[in-house]
């Protein structure tokens, strides 16, 4: 190429960040970024990246000295690599994200992306693989083990050829660059593929929307697709990403600004709904959020109604306790999921998002202060945190998070102690009044008795005009 590939640029991104960003995204746990000795650019861009950064230091021996590199200080518990060289930097996270799914699916050794009769990148290699990678009796590098195992490999198919695009000479540079620049976008949306991303992005914690064209204008077609995406963990717009293109710049920054306020309002429902724009264009917008979740923190006595009852209201519930006797099916037939935690990283195990509804009532103050704190540092934060406790306990509680360095704002967004004041003194008496403020909360209620609301007698049998 003349220069390093790492730092060429394709929509304002260098390749390495595009990479980086597509692996990340696309859920890989951990990205490793191995670079020439010599080129120090690289690997301060890559730490600043905060990846794990290798030095091979024999970079002419081929792709797979550096590929062994990667893989010599993997854990025990990596199940898996998916292999992205940067000369790929097409590839994007929907991509990485549906080889992933496949490989966990088919558990087959080997998955690979093709495009019509051609194969791509990433290839997924699983863990019985790594000894064959790392013979040093391998010839071929990487292409030999994936021709050995051909036959036993899950394939993908893909409908654009970002996964098979090698960018490796300055003519091929040239030419995607034209093309990106004239489409004004990497790659088109197909159904599928935001079907897929609509499910994926809220089955991770996020928030994903789509807008498809069904009123096309001058320079755009019908069915064209836009989607916005908020990944989980990231609270505002810098946290927002897109996908497709619909044809037209100002109908694009229209579509973006109604998918994001869509994303943003976290009272909007999920679903669809149609939206008429100036000049004729017609846009059917559609939203999923994460899934409203009750993760009730302690397994004791007012966790099991509390349980019980939310799943009654919906919600999809977890319980989290360190004593394996307590969090049982047997006690929690209605919780979906049952996690064996440690309350010095009680959330592991478990992604709080938008939509997590958090009540604490463990059996120490200690424990619950543990939850609290991470909770209040979750960006997005969870739409409920609630907390047991007495008057006293809340007040301590406080007065730790302020020497903490946490403001006003943070402590309005605790419910402690928890609930609507209905005088609840037994277990299930406590469980109704935390039920009755949440659907207080989701609804937009004030907790008013009613018969003060109506006031029927008042109205209708009053003597008074």
């Amino acid at each position: 190429m003349g220069r390093t590939k790492a730092t060429l640029e394709l929509e304002g991104r260098t390749f390495l960040v595009r990479v980086v960003d597509a692996l990340r995204r696309g859920g890989c746990d951990e990205v490793v970024v191995v670079v020439d000795r010599s080129n120090q650019e690289v690997r301060l861009e890559a730490e600043q990246l905060g990846v794990t950064v290798l030095e091979n230091p024999h970079p002419g021996e081929g792709p797979i000295t550096s590929l062994r590199l990667a893989l010599s200080g993997l854990s025990t518990d990596v199940d898996g690599i998916a292999w992205l060289p940067l000369d790929h930097a097409l590839v994007d996270d929907n991509a990485v994200r549906r080889l992933l799914e496949a490989s966990t699916v088919s558990g087959a050794p080997l998955t690979l992306p093709m495009y019509g009769a051609k194969r791509g990148h990433p290839a997924v290699f699983r863990r019985t693989l790594f000894p064959e990678l790392t013979d040093p009796a391998l010839d071929g590098g990487a292409r030999t083990v994936v021709h050995r195992h051909l036959e036993d490999a899950c394939l993908v198919a893909f409908d654009h050829p970002g996964v098979i695009e090698d960018i490796d000479t300055p003519e091929a540079y040239d030419r995607v660059r034209a093309s990106l620049e004239a489409s004004g976008s990497t790659q088109p949306l197909s159904a599928a593929e935001a079907a897929e991303l609509l499910l994926a992005t809220s089955s991770a914690g996020g928030t994903a929307a789509v807008a498809t064209l069904v009123g096309a204008v001058d320079g755009t077609r019908l069915g064209a697709r836009l989607a916005r995406v908020r990944e989980s963990g990231t609270g505002d717009l810098a946290g927002h990403t897109s996908r497709g293109q619909l044809g037209s710049v100002p109908l694009e920054e229209a579509a973006v600004r109604l998918l994001d306020e869509a994303i943003l309002d976290g009272r909007a429902p999920d679903g669809v709904r149609t939206v008429d724009l100036a000049g004729g264009a017609e846009l059917y917008i559609e939203i999923r959020r994460p899934i409203r979740e009750l993760i009730v923190v302690g397994a004791g006595h007012v966790a099991q109604p509390m349980a019980h009852l939310g799943a009654l209201l919906g919600y999809r519930v977890t319980v989290l306790d360190d004593r394996p006797d307590f969090a049982t099916q047997e006690r929690f037939p209605d919780a979906e999921r049952l996690v064996r935690a440690d309350f010095s990283d009680p959330f592991a195990d478990v992604s709080l998002h938008e939509r997590s509804h958090l009540l604490l009532v463990t059996r120490g103050h200690k424990y619950d202060y543990e939850c609290l704190i991470r909770a209040l540092r979750t960006d997005p934060p969870p739409a409920y945190i609630g907390m047991i406790g007495s008057r006293r306990r809340v007040r301590a509680t406080y007065v730790q998070l302020v020497e903490e360095g946490f403001d006003s704002a943070a402590l309005e967004r605790i419910h402690a102690p928890v609930g609507l004041d209905i005088g609840a003194e037994t277990p299930e008496e406590i469980a109704v009044a935390v039920a009755a403020e949440l659907v207080m909360l989701d609804r937009g209620g004030r907790g008013t008795p009613l018969r003060q609301v109506e006031r029927v007698a008042e109205r209708f049998f009053s003597d008074t005009p």
